[in-house]
């Protein structure tokens, strides 16, 4: 938890895609849309790694009384009980239309990265800001809204020398008030000439390779942090998996095979800002050598990638968990409580 106007969140899981497994097809798996998670690397195979997931921003603020109208326009506009929500699953304008509404609470997330090529690391998460009772006003009252894209996947280019890391996230805000949010950064690809993961949000995962380092991740560590960091990959052994919000990506495992397993990415962090609990930027898992385990998507973001069939086998894509608000878990309102606590210090 991050006390004031920052975060304060559950760490559990992203939607961060699944590293591919090692067989005839095996791209990695894509970070999950508006997560900002990111996308898994590629197993050992000429084959691309997984696109990450575009990024979110939600807006909410509490009711005046049942059935009161919104305060201000722009996104898709919902309620629950107590608040108007406003997300944006694309780029636009929050206006403030009622002088009445003078703070709001945000989550910004940014663009997953995109994961490396052929025992490519996976892709680092968008990153992420979640801000409380943060004071806006009706004049002007114009705030622009920036919804970052997710990186696309490291392409295999003739040989395993080619295979290429991940493109980074793109970034997202919510005017000046959140400040720029960092894309996650790519994965990175492939030996002999290792390609390291790039900063990001939070960082890539290392490519299969020798001194293949993780990507940092923005503001890392520190309380103006966005992410982690990626983890490293390894030669002779398996790529690293991408950071996610809430820890950061696994280091390959060393080895020199014939199989060595691929890894998880870093998880993420569960906010109800919606009004139901949800997952947001875990990082994508890192490619496997040789016919094994694939690497988890964000602890839980990517599904089974069946890596030990002998047929096609690409990588799954990250899933969004969701959850009713009135049935969240102990831990969750455990978290919730400290959290309180520390913001009214």
């Amino acid at each position: 938890c991050v006390t004031g106007v920052q975060t304060c969140a559950l760490p559990i899981l992203g939607g961060g895609g699944q590293g591919g497994s090692p067989n005839f097809t095996q791209q990695g798996g894509s970070g999950t849309v508006a997560t900002g998670g990111g996308g898994g690397g590629a197993g050992q195979s000429p084959q691309p790694g997984g696109s990450g997931g575009s990024g979110i921003v939600v807006v909410r603020y509490e009711i005046g009384q049942v059935g009161g109208t919104a305060k201000a326009t722009g996104g898709a506009i919902s309620y629950t009980p107590t608040t108007t929500v406003h997300t944006f699953y694309s780029s636009g304008v929050f206006t403030v239309t009622n002088p009445a509404l003078t703070s709001v609470d945000y989550l910004v997330v940014a663009g997953g990265g995109g994961g490396g090529a052929d025992l490519g690391g996976g892709g680092g998460a968008g990153g992420l800001k979640y801000g409380m009772r943060s004071p806006v006003s009706s004049s002007p009252g114009v705030y622009t809204v920036t919804v970052g894209s997710g990186g696309v996947g490291g392409q295999w280019t003739g040989s395993p020398a080619n295979a290429k890391g991940g493109i980074n996230g793109s970034n997202s805000s919510f005017g000046s008030i959140s400040g720029t949010l960092l894309g996650g950064g790519g994965g990175g690809g492939r030996s002999p000439n290792p390609i390291p993961g790039s900063p990001g949000g939070s960082g890539g995962g290392g490519g299969y390779g020798p001194a293949s380092t993780g990507g940092s991740g923005s503001g890392f560590p520190g309380p103006n942090q966005q992410g982690f960091p990626g983890g490293n990959g390894q030669n002779p052994g398996g790529a690293g998996g991408g950071g996610g919000a809430g820890a950061a990506g696994t280091n390959g495992i060393p080895g020199a095979g014939p199989t060595v397993d691929g890894v998880a990415g870093g998880i993420g962090l569960a906010l109800s800002i919606s009004g139901t609990l949800q997952y947001y930027a875990g990082g994508g898992g890192g490619g496997p050598l040789g016919p094994t385990v694939a690497g988890k998507g964000g602890l839980g973001g990517g599904g089974d990638s069946g890596a030990i069939t002998v047929g096609p086998s690409n990588g799954s894509n990250g899933v969004m968990g969701t959850r009713s608000e009135e049935h969240t878990s102990e831990l969750q309102s455990h978290s919730d409580l400290v959290c309180r606590l520390l913001l009214e210090k």
